[in-house]
């Protein structure tokens, strides 16, 4: 009969969350691996964008500057 109670104890506690030390600190690393990561990701997404925004800033002044020039050949 003791040997029941255990069982029903054990049973009982599997789904608990008992936090641990170890489970904080694993849980904690796992977390800001993956903010870092995310962190990562979005600053290089963010840099790209401006460049590419810049990019496309110039060859539109590039482009106006071209046409300025022709439109004042032919006047």
């Amino acid at each position: 009969m003791a040997r029941q109670r255990d069982d029903s104890n054990e049973r009982s506690n599997i789904g608990s969350m008992d936090m641990t030390p170890a489970c904080i600190s694993a849980l904690s690393a796992l977390s800001g691996s993956a903010i870092g990561a995310l962190a990562s990701f979005v600053i290089t997404w963010l840099t790209q964008h401006h460049q590419v925004h810049t990019q496309r800033l110039h060859q539109e002044a590039s482009r106006r500057e071209q046409l300025f020039g022709e439109y004042i050949e032919q006047a």
